[in-house]
């Protein structure tokens, strides 16, 4: 099996019957693509929550990132514990 990659998003989603719906789940499911293997990637919400909280995790930006479907340029950012 190839080794795993992750993304992971922060904002509002709607559910129905299990399933989550909107555009954060777009995007973390479009990020996901662009993770390293043994990686995970996160959006400015999460780097923003997770420093509030002072989380012993450290990002490093990997720039804007054009995500098919998605309009805008997404930031993300590798996540690594400290």
């Amino acid at each position: 099996l190839p080794e795993a990659r992750g993304a992971v998003g922060y904002g509002d989603v709607v559910t129905r019957d299990g399933d989550y719906f909107g555009p954060l789940v777009h995007i973390v499911a479009r990020s996901v693509k662009v993770a390293d293997q043994s990686s995970v990637v996160v959006d400015q919400a999460v780097v923003t929550r997770c420093q509030a909280a002072g989380a012993k995790i450290r990002f490093t930006s990997i720039g804007p990132q054009t995500l098919r479907g998605i309009e805008e340029p997404v930031t993300l950012f590798t996540a690594e514990e400290e």
